[in-house]
C-alpha cells in the first residue's frame, strides 16, 4: 500500500513536532484521531516515519560532530572524558571489547576410544 500525501504530511509533523498530541495533529490535518492511531500501527507508515526520522537526524550530523569535537577538545567542560570516549567511538577508534572464556572439548578418535576400552 502506497502512503497518501496526507499520511506523509502527518508523519513529517510527528517527526518534527513529537510534542504535539494526536488530537491536535488530527485537528490540524483534518482527520479523526483514531485514523492517526491506525496509521501509527501500519507497517508501511511506521517504516516511512522511521526512514524520515533518520533522514532528518542525519541532516544534523555535521553540526553534532562539530559540537562533539568542540566539547572533546575543551578540558574545562564537565564530562570531558565522556566526550572523548564518544568521539573515539564515533570515529571507530574505540570499540567495546568483551572477554570470553571458551572451553574446547577435545574429541577422541575411534582408535583412541577403542584403546581406552581395551586397557580397562
Amino acid at each position: 500500500m502506497a502512503l497518501t500525501d496526507l499520511q506523509k504530511k502527518c508523519a513529517l509533523i510527528q517527526i518534527e513536532h513529537p510534542e504535539i498530541t494526536q488530537q491536535t495533529l488530527a485537528d490540524e490535518i483534518g482527520v479523526h484521531r483514531n485514523t492517526i492511531g491506525n496509521w501509527n500501527r501500519n507497517k508501511e507508515y511506521i517504516e516511512y516515519k522511521n526512514d524520515l526520522a533518520m533522514d532528518i537526524h542525519k541532516s544534523y550530523l555535521a553540526e553534532t560532530l562539530k559540537v562533539l569535537r568542540s566539547k572533546t577538545l575543551d578540558p574545562n567542560v564537565r564530562g570531558h572524558s565522556r566526550y572523548l570516549e564518544m568521539a573515539l567511538k564515533t570515529y571507530g577508534v574505540l570499540t567495546e571489547k568483551t572477554e570470553q572464556q571458551i572451553t574446547v572439548k577435545e574429541e577422541k578418535s575411534e582408535k583412541d576410544l577403542l584403546a581406552e576400552l581395551l586397557d580397562e
